[in-house]
């Protein structure tokens, strides 16, 4: 699983490295996906930034949209999953190149905390 420069997803097959599937953005995609299973439906899902500022959730089986949001800024740091507010289901938090952090949650597209960056934590430029 890679992002591109040419605004698309890809998956590889392991065994042949031909395209599974492959789901394009508005836009570049600089970062790293991310797999985790963040709709517990028991099937890992795969998080992905773009440029166009969005943030996907896709399904790793075939790349349906499971739901988009907007950051406000272009991403393109690689999205972290975890359970960051205890509900025992996995969180999206990923970094925007204006200096902010955005959660969500992992089933219902809401930004939870949008935090922007302290002198302390500048993003390197």
């Amino acid at each position: 699983m890679v992002g591109s420069l040419d605004s698309t997803v890809y998956v590889l097959s392991g065994e042949d490295g031909t395209v599974s599937w492959q789901f394009t953005t508005g836009d570049a995609v600089c970062s790293s996906p991310a797999l985790g299973d963040i709709n517990n439906d028991g099937i890992l899902d795969v998080v992905v930034g773009s440029y166009d500022s969005k943030i996907y959730a896709l399904s790793s089986q075939d790349g349906t949209v499971l739901w988009s949001s907007t950051a406000g800024d272009s991403l393109h740091s690689s999205p972290a999953l975890g359970d960051v507010n205890s509900d025992g289901s996995l969180d999206v938090v990923v970094g925007s190149t204006q200096g902010y952090m955005q959660s969500m949650t992992g089933t219902e597209r809401y930004c939870g905390c949008t935090q922007q960056a302290t002198e302390y934590t500048r993003p390197l430029r």
